[in-house]
C-alpha cells in the first residue's frame, strides 16, 4: 500500500511538471500593463522534511528532473542540479501560475492539477477584471489644489494618531502618497500615466506654494502648518463668494420685482388715461 502511495505521489508529481513545462516563467515576470500577457508557471520542489532544500523547477526529462539549487551566498537560484524522477516522490511541490495580474499558488500538486485543470486561475481573472471595470467606474482623480491638499491633512493626522509619538509623519514618495489616495488597482487603469503625471504636477504646486516641504533623503514629502491657512483662506474666499452669490440673486429678485411693480402701475396709468380720454369723447 505505502509502494502505491508512492508510485501515486510520483506520478502527481511528474503530470505537474510536465504541465508546467508547457508554459516556463521567464527570468523577470512583467509587471504593470504587460502583466496583461503573462501565462506562465513557476514551480518549487521541496525536499520533505527539509523545506530549506529547494529547488527551482526548469525542465522535465524522461529519468531526471532539471533543476536550479539555491546559492546563499547570491541570494538566487542558479546553482544547476537535477533530481532522479524515481525520487519525485520525496518532494513536495509549490507551484505558482501567473496569469495577467493575477497570482495564484498552490502548495501540493494534487491542488494544483485539480485547480488548474477546472480553470481556477481564469476564474479569479474574470472576477479580477470585474473589480477592476467596477473600481474604474466609481474612480475619481485628484485635479483639485485645496481638494488634495485636505486629503493629505488626513493622511498627516491618521498617520501621527497610528504612530502615537511626538515624530513628524512623513507622507511618503509620491507614488505612494497616490496610491493611498486612489488605491492600487488605479495602476492598472488605461489613463494611468497621464493621471499619475498630473498629480505630480499638483504636488509640486503645493511644494511651491509652501504648504508641503520635501526632502531628498528620503524622497517623501512632508505637511507643513501652513497648509491649514491655504485651507481657511480657501473657505473664507468660497464663503465670501457663496454670499455674493446669495446677494446678486436676491438683487436680481428685488429688480424682477421692482419690474412687475412698475408695470403694473404703467397699466393702472394707461387704464386711467382710457376712462379720461372716453369721458372726454
Amino acid at each position: 500500500m505505502r509502494h502505491l502511495r508512492k508510485r501515486f505521489q510520483r506520478l502527481l508529481n511528474k503530470s505537474a511538471l510536465a504541465r508546467v513545462e508547457r508554459r516556463p516563467a521567464p527570468a523577470m515576470i512583467p509587471m504593470g500593463r504587460s502583466t496583461k500577457e503573462t501565462n506562465c508557471y513557476y514551480a518549487y520542489l521541496h525536499l520533505r522534511g527539509q523545506r530549506e532544500k529547494s529547488a527551482l523547477f526548469d525542465a522535465i526529462e524522461d529519468q531526471e528532473v532539471i533543476c536550479r539549487l539555491f546559492d546563499e551566498a547570491e541570494r538566487r537560484f542558479h546553482i544547476p542540479s537535477s533530481i532522479p524522477v524515481q525520487e519525485l516522490e520525496n518532494y513536495q511541490l509549490e507551484v505558482t501560475r501567473f496569469l495577467g495580474p493575477v497570482r495564484s499558488t498552490h502548495n501540493t500538486a494534487l491542488i494544483f492539477l485539480i485547480a488548474d485543470t477546472l480553470g481556477y486561475s481564469w476564474i479569479a481573472l474574470r472576477w479580477d477584471q470585474l473589480r477592476q471595470h467596477l473600481f474604474n467606474i466609481t474612480y475619481k482623480s485628484r485635479t483639485d489644489r485645496i481638494v488634495l491638499l485636505s486629503e493629505l491633512v488626513e493622511l498627516y493626522i491618521n498617520a501621527k494618531s497610528s504612530n502615537q509619538s511626538f515624530q513628524e509623519p512623513d507622507l511618503g514618495t509620491a507614488m505612494n502618497i497616490y496610491f493611498k489616495l486612489h488605491g492600487g488597482r488605479s495602476a492598472s487603469r488605461s489613463r494611468f500615466y497621464e493621471e499619475y503625471a498630473r498629480f505630480e504636477l499638483l504636488l509640486k504646486s503645493l511644494l511651491d506654494s509652501g504648504d508641503l516641504s520635501y526632502s531628498n533623503d528620503t524622497f517623501s514629502y512632508q505637511l507643513k502648518a501652513r497648509s491649514l491657512r491655504t485651507i481657511a483662506e480657501f473657505e473664507s474666499e468660497q464663503q465670501r463668494h457663496e454670499d455674493q452669490v446669495k446677494q446678486n440673486r436676491r438683487l436680481l429678485w428685488l429688480t424682477v420685482i421692482i419690474a412687475i411693480s412698475a408695470l403694473i402701475g404703467a397699466l393702472d396709468v394707461l387704464g386711467l388715461l382710457e376712462m379720461y380720454w372716453g369721458y372726454l369723447s
